[in-house]
């Protein structure tokens, strides 16, 4: 007969701690809901607008992406009422590509107030590293 390993005992989180991981669990989920209603709102509106257009020029040589006003970060915003749908498509694209960014900061401050200083230290590198992705493009 085998016996089980021991396991240890869970780990008890503060109270205020436990009360910001639900609500902010359930934030984030809502919000990437919406989010990914508000992409697919926004890219049926272009394709509305856009759908039949080739993406090829006449000689089926060059293809045809995202126009340069919507290539950077820093350029989206200023052009949400260029292209119907276009714009809001790609700020909800955005927003959506920021929630995990906003996840690992909810995370930090949990860690914070039940005390686990190692966790804090792994999430600050990890928030670190994705706000240098995000503010250094190429």
């Amino acid at each position: 007969m085998t016996e089980n390993p021991p396991t240890s005992p869970p780990v008890e989180m503060h109270p205020s701690a436990r009360r910001l991981e639900a609500t902010a669990g359930h934030w984030v989920q809502r919000a990437t809901y919406v989010l990914a209603l508000l992409v697919a709102l926004g890219l049926s509106i272009f394709l509305f607008h856009h759908g039949a257009e080739p993406a090829i020029d006449e000689h089926n040589t060059v293809f045809h992406g995202e126009p340069q006003d919507f290539r950077s970060l820093r350029d989206v915003p200023g052009n949400l009422d260029t292209t119907p749908g276009r714009g809001a498509g790609m700020l909800a694209v955005i927003l959506l590509l920021l929630m995990p960014l906003v996840r690992v900061a909810l995370c930090v401050e949990i860690f914070r107030r039940d005390g686990r200083r190692i966790q804090v230290l792994f999430s600050l590198a990890v928030l670190a590293v994705l706000l240098f992705s995000l503010l250094f493009e190429r």
